[in-house]
C-alpha cells in the first residue's frame, strides 16, 4: 500500500473498521519498481476477488520532481493560451470597432449586408467564451491542487528549498496568467453583449427607414387600392419596431455592462467605439416615433374608402361566418394578419345588431390581455375602471365603435364554432391569440411529467357577487368548456383575458293598448322593433302567479300560452291581429335585453330565473324553451308536469 501524508486523524472510524474487517473485501495497490498491481484484501490478507469487492480511494503526494515538472508545464500552457486568446480578442475587438464604424458612416443606407459580420463575430465569441470557461475552471483546480502541494511540501525537511521555491514561483506564475485569462474571458463576455445590441440596431434601423419609406409612398398615393395596401404594410413594419422600443431598456443596460466591464487599459478603442454606439441607441425611434407611424396607417385607411376604395364583405370572410375588420370598422381581405392591422371579427349571423369582438393583442399569461377585473384604483391593469380596457377601448373608438363591453356568457359561448377532440370550441383561426389550443399550456396533468396545465378564462358580464365576476374557459384538448369566477380586485391565481363585444342596440316604440304611440312606460303594452317590424308583448309586473303559463296542447286549452295568443288576437291587441309565440331565434333577438322596455324580464322560482317557451318544436312532443338570464336552451313539457314552470311573451309582425 502507498503511504500517506493525510494525518490518521482524518479517517473515520467506520473506514478504519473496513480495513479490518472480516466480512469485506476490498481492492487495494501495491507499486513495485514503478509498476502498480491491483490486489483483493481482507482482514489484512490478500484473497480472491468476488462481486462485492468494495473501492477504498488512497490519495498520495506524487514525487516533488513530478510536481516541479507538471507546475512549470502549467504555467507554460496558460501563459500560450493567454497569448493565443488575446490575438484572438484584438481580431475581435477591431471586427466590433469596423462594425461600429461603418454604422456611423452609412447614413440613410442599408445597413443589413453588415449583419454577416456581427454573426461571424458573435459565432466566433461565443466558441472562445464557452472554451475559456471550461478553462478557467481547469486551470482553477490546477493552481488550487499545486497550492495544496506547496502547503504539504512546506514543512517536509526532505524536499529541497530550491524544489520548493521552484514550485512556488510556477504557482505564482500561473496565477498572474489566470488572471489575465479572466480578463479574456470577460472580454468576450461584453462581446456576447455587444453584438446582439447590434443586430437590433441594423435590423430597427432598417425597418425604421423601410417603414418611413412606405410612409411616404403613401402620403403620396392617390389611388384608393394602392392606399389601402400601403397602409397595411406600414401596420406590418410597426411590430418590430415596438418590439425592439420595448426591449431597448435591456438593450442599453447591457451595452452599458459590457462597457464598464472591460478592462479600460488594454480596450480605450473598443469602449470609445462602445459610447458612440450607445449615442446611436439614443437616437432610434421611441413609442412616439411608432405611434406617429401607426396613425399615418390609420388614415391611409380612412383615406382609401374616402376615394371609394373598400373590401367587400364577401372577400373579408373568415372561418364558418365571420369577417374581418380594420381598425376603423372597415372590412379586410381575408388573408390580412394581425400584424397587418385586422383587430376586430364581424359575427355574420346577426348583421342586423351587427356584432362585432376585439382579438387579443397577444393572449399570453401576464401579456396584455391578461387583466384583472377593477383594480385600477390600486394602480393594476384592469379591464373596469378609469384607464381600464372598457374606457380606453371606447375612447379611441376601436374599429368605429365607443359601446364596448364584457360580452355575457352566452355571448362567449357563441363563439363556439371551431372543433377539439370532436368537441366544440373557440376557432383560432377566427380569433388568433387565444393559447388554450397550445401544447405547452394544454397539458395532460394525469400523465407523468407533464408541466402543469395554465387554462385560460375570459371575463363574462355576469356577477356573482359583490366580490367576484364570472368567469369562462373553452374546451381544450385535455378540458371540458366550464364556468367559474375570480375576484374582481386583481388577486385572481389564474389567467383571466379581456376580451370585449359591441353590437348595434335596437330601439323601440311604446304602444298603449290601442296601437297608439306613447312615451310613458307605464301606459305601454307593446314594444315595436321598427328594423324588424316585429311587435313584442309587455308586463308591468313579474309575479309568477300571473307570469308562468304551460303551453297547451291547443289554442282552446285553457289559462295556457296559445290560448293567450288567441285571446290577444281577438282583443287586437296594440292593433294587432296575429299574436303568436316567437321562435328562438326570435327572442335571442332580444339581447342583450334592453331593461327599459323590457321591464321584469327575469321571473324568479325558489332563486332561479324561468325560461321562455318558444314556438320550436323538442322531441318527445316538447316545446324548446330558452333562459335569457344564463342565453341557454332546454325543453320543457306543454301540459302541468314535472319539468316545471316557464314563461311566455307573445310577438306581432307586421
Amino acid at each position: 500500500m502507498a503511504k500517506t501524508l493525510v494525518d490518521s486523524s482524518y479517517i473515520s472510524r467506520t473506514f478504519s473498521s473496513y480495513l479490518i474487517s472480516d466480512s469485506s473485501r476490498h481492492w487495494s495497490s501495491e507499486v513495485a519498481n514503478d509498476i502498480e498491481t491491483l490486489k483483493v484484501i481482507k482482514s489484512g490478507q490478500e484473497v480472491t476477488a468476488s462481486y462485492d469487492t468494495k473501492v477504498i480511494v488512497n490519495w498520495a503526494l506524487p514525487d516533488t520532481a513530478k510536481i516541479v515538472t507538471e507546475s512549470a508545464s502549467t504555467d507554460a500552457d496558460i501563459k500560450a493560451l493567454v497569448s493565443l486568446q488575446n490575438s484572438n480578442w484584438q481580431t475581435t475587438s477591431a471586427d466590433l470597432i469596423a462594425v461600429i464604424n461603418k454604422i456611423e458612416t452609412l447614413v440613410d443606407q442599408p445597413l443589413m449586408p453588415l449583419l454577416s459580420d456581427v454573426t461571424t463575430a458573435e459565432g466566433e465569441a461565443k466558441v472562445t467564451f464557452d472554451l475559456l470557461t471550461l478553462a478557467l475552471v481547469e486551470y482553477q483546480a490546477k493552481i488550487d491542487l499545486f497550492t495544496l502541494y506547496s502547503a504539504m511540501l512546506e514543512n517536509n525537511r526532505s524536499v529541497d528549498d530550491a524544489l520548493k521555491a521552484t514550485i512556488n514561483a510556477n504557482i505564482a506564475s500561473t496565477k498572474v496568467a489566470f488572471i489575465n485569462l479572466t480578463a479574456l474571458h470577460t472580454s468576450f463576455n461584453s462581446a456576447l453583449k455587444v453584438t446582439p445590441a447590434l443586430t437590433a440596431l441594423i435590423k430597427l434601423t432598417d425597418e425604421s427607414t423601410a417603414a418611413n419609406t412606405t410612409k411616404d409612398a403613401l402620403l403620396t398615393a392617390t389611388d384608393g387600392a394602392d392606399i389601402h395596401a400601403k397602409s397595411l404594410s406600414l401596420f406590418a413594419a410597426m411590430p418590430a419596431i415596438t418590439d425592439f422600443i420595448n426591449a431597448n431598456i435591456k438593450i442599453t443596460a447591457d451595452l452599458n455592462s459590457a462597457t464598464d466591464e472591460l478592462p479600460t487599459a488594454t480596450n480605450t478603442a473598443l469602449i470609445s467605439a462602445l459610447d458612440k454606439l450607445l449615442i446611436m441607441f439614443n437616437n432610434l425611434p421611441t413609442f412616439a416615433d411608432a405611434d406617429a407611424l401607426t396613425e399615418h396607417a390609420v388614415t391611409g385607411l380612412k383615406r382609401a374608402l374616402s376615394v371609394g376604395y373598400s373590401v367587400a364583405a364577401a372577400d373579408a370572410v373568415i372561418g364558418t361566418h365571420f369577417a374581418k375588420l380594420d381598425i376603423n370598422g372597415g372590412y379586410l381581405p381575408s388573408a390580412t394578419t394581425y400584424a397587418q392591422g385586422w383587430r376586430c371579427v364581424m359575427d355574420n349571423r346577426d348583421l342586423l345588431h351587427k356584432r362585432i369582438w376585439t382579438l387579443l393583442k397577444d393572449g399570453l399569461p401576464n401579456g396584455a390581455d391578461d387583466l384583472a377585473f377593477d383594480a385600477s384604483a390600486a394602480g393594476i391593469t384592469s379591464v373596469m375602471g378609469a384607464g381600464g380596457l372598457v374606457e380606453s377601448t371606447n375612447t379611441t373608438q376601436l374599429c368605429g365603435r365607443s359601446d364596448w363591453v364584457l360580452p355575457s356568457k352566452g355571448q362567449l359561448t357563441s363563439l363556439d364554432t371551431g372543433t377539439v377532440n370532436g368537441g366544440d370550441t373557440i376557432d383560432v383561426n377566427v380569433f388568433p391569440h387565444h393559447l388554450a389550443l397550445n401544447p405547452k399550456y394544454d397539458t395532460n396533468r394525469w400523465l407523468s411529467g407533464s408541466l402543469p396545465e395554465t387554462k385560460f378564462w375570459y371575463w363574462a358580464a355576469e356577477e356573482r357577487n359583490t366580490n367576484e365576476q364570472k368567469t369562462y374557459h373553452y374546451r381544450t384538448a385535455n378540458n371540458s368548456s366550464s364556468s367559474d369566477s375570480a375576484s374582481k380586485q386583481g388577486d385572481e391565481d389564474k389567467v383571466v383575458l379581456g376580451r370585449l363585444v359591441s353590437e348595434i342596440t335596437l330601439s323601440y316604440q311604446l304602444l298603449d293598448s290601442a296601437g297608439a304611440v306613447t312615451s310613458n312606460i307605464d301606459d305601454a303594452v307593446c314594444a315595436y322593433q321598427p328594423e324588424t317590424k316585429k311587435t313584442w308583448q309587455l308586463f308591468d309586473n313579474g309575479d309568477l302567479a300571473k307570469r308562468a303559463k304551460y303551453y297547451g296542447q291547443s289554442s282552446s286549452d285553457a289559462d295556457t300560452v296559445l290560448a293567450e295568443a288567441r285571446q290577444r288576437k281577438t282583443e287586437k291587441l296594440c292593433n294587432k291581429s296575429n299574436w303568436r309565440v316567437p321562435s328562438l331565434a326570435e327572442l335571442e333577438l332580444l339581447l342583450p335585453v334592453n331593461n327599459g322596455v323590457f321591464r321584469h324580464n327575469n321571473v324568479d322560482k325558489y332563486g332561479a330565473k324561468l325560461c321562455y317557451v318558444t314556438a320550436d318544436d323538442a322531441q318527445y312532443g316538447r316545446q324548446k324553451c330558452y333562459n335569457m338570464s344564463t342565453e341557454s336552451t332546454s325543453n320543457v313539457n306543454k301540459a302541468d308536469s314535472y319539468s316545471g314552470q316557464y314563461v311566455y311573451r307573445l310577438i306581432s309582425t307586421d
